[in-house]
């Protein structure tokens, strides 16, 4: 039982790590969006950062926003503080009952968030799935703490619930449901309260868009017909419904976009065609650009279509965003051998004709579209300027995606239009 009880501890601190690093995350993504990777996101698949920027890595409730880290953080330290407890009780046995049965909802609910991230998000994050391997191990553990055999647990367990429910009177369990209970909400409240004291704007509820009138403006904005044949794309090929981003490399907005976008709009993966278009604010290949701002920035658009020609677009323009701020003709060929692309063929291919062409498609599309900066989103041909906010974001897509725009007015008064 001592072995069982150590392990036990084991565990929950694992929960408890994990549950800490995941909080930090989300305040440093509620904070600064996505500029930075961090050292979890390891590829598309295995990826925390998008898993904290899903809507479901929080509970909204009427009075304070909840990361479900900060949860897990106030459970995993629960779980400590009663294994304390009950090493230090001559009777331990109604205080581990009362944690195997948490730790049987707790499994419950981490099979569910799996399922949301793996099955519904593909996507996998480590830490998330080390707090799924924690309460795991806290139920595989308890009933060898607890002195029964694994073929008796059910039974045990369901008797326990009837005990706690007042169905059943079992003296040797004696659940003391209202002393756990009681433990539980205390130190539930007093970690809200400190959570929301340490991040107040993490915890912060907005008030909410009405989603009528949202709606109703978005459709009302004028419909524009975009070319995206041959463009870099992520998501569904043919999907109905378009994203197409006009971005320059040497953007600092368009980076933050870059590393935004996509873990917002993941759940639709298989609704929405992502489409990176060029629109650099460099003179050299923008002739709507009287004066060059990012004097690399058609140069690097060129290498992303030589990147794209090789397959490696998207490896290639996250290079590139990542290091955005020392941007010069030997970065992009140091980055082109980084991500693995044939280096001999990617130099003449950006000098090459057939790259100066697909930049010029690109800015005589955004030029067409009097685009005033970078980036601009359009969403089925309407420029969609919300894009740093997720709920508004994911509003649009669901409503383009359930076919309500079509249906909505197409005249709305100014009050009520997205804002610019």
């Amino acid at each position: 039982m001592k072995k069982a009880l150590l392990l036990l501890f084991a565990f929950a601190l694992l929960g408890l790590g994990a549950s800490v690093y995941l909080t930090k995350i989300h305040y440093t993504v509620d904070r600064e969006g996505l500029n930075e990777k961090s050292f979890c996101h390891v590829s598309e698949f295995v990826d925390c950062d998008s898993a904290v920027a899903s809507r479901y890595s929080h509970l909204h409730t009427p009075i304070m926003m909840i990361p479900t880290a900060e949860l897990g953080i106030i459970y995993y330290v629960l779980v400590v503080i009663l294994l304390a407890y009950a090493v230090a009780s001559e009777n331990q046995k109604p205080t581990l009952s009362f944690l195997f049965g948490a730790a049987f909802f707790s499994v419950l609910y981490s099979a569910y968030q799996f399922y949301i991230s793996v099955g519904y998000l593909g996507i996998l994050c480590v830490f998330c799935f080390s707090t799924y391997v924690a309460n795991l191990g806290l139920l595989l553990l308890l009933p060898s703490a607890l002195a029964i055999r694994y073929a008796e647990a059910p039974k045990f367990l369901f008797h326990y619930f009837l005990s706690a429910l007042g169905l059943r009177r079992d003296e040797t369990t004696q659940p003391r449901l209202v002393f756990h209970l009681a433990v539980t909400v205390g130190l539930l409240v007093v970690g809200l309260v400190f959570f929301k004291g340490l991040n107040p704007d993490v915890h912060r509820v907005y008030a909410e868009v009405p989603r009528d009138a949202y709606l109703k403006a978005y459709a009302g904005l004028p419909k524009h017909e975009i070319d995206v044949s041959g463009r870099p794309f992520w998501g569904n090929p043919d999907a109905k419904i378009i994203i197409a981003e006009f971005s320059d490399f040497q953007c600092p907005f368009c980076r933050r976009a870059a590393f935004t976008l996509k873990p917002y709009i993941k759940e639709f993966r298989n609704d929405v065609k992502f489409v990176y278009m060029n629109f650099p604010l460099d003179s050299s290949c923008n002739p709507a650009i009287q004066v060059s701002m990012h004097p690399v920035s058609c140069l690097a658009a060129k290498a992303g279509i030589c990147a794209l020609k090789q397959g490696k677009f998207w490896e290639f323009h996250d290079e590139v965003f990542e290091n955005q701020k020392r941007l010069s003709r030997s970065t992009l060929l140091d980055l082109a051998t980084k991500v693995g692309l044939d280096v001999a063929a990617f130099e003449p291919c950006v000098i090459s004709d057939e790259a100066a062409a697909g930049i010029k498609k690109d800015v005589e599309q955004g030029s067409a579209l009097q685009i005033e900066g970078t980036p601009s989103i359009y969403i089925n041909g309407r420029l969609f300027r919300d894009w740093q906010d997720p709920n508004r974001l994911r509003m649009i897509i669901e409503a383009e995606k359930n076919g309500e725009v079509s249906t909505m007015p197409s005249f709305v008064p100014a009050e009520t239009r997205p804002s610019k």
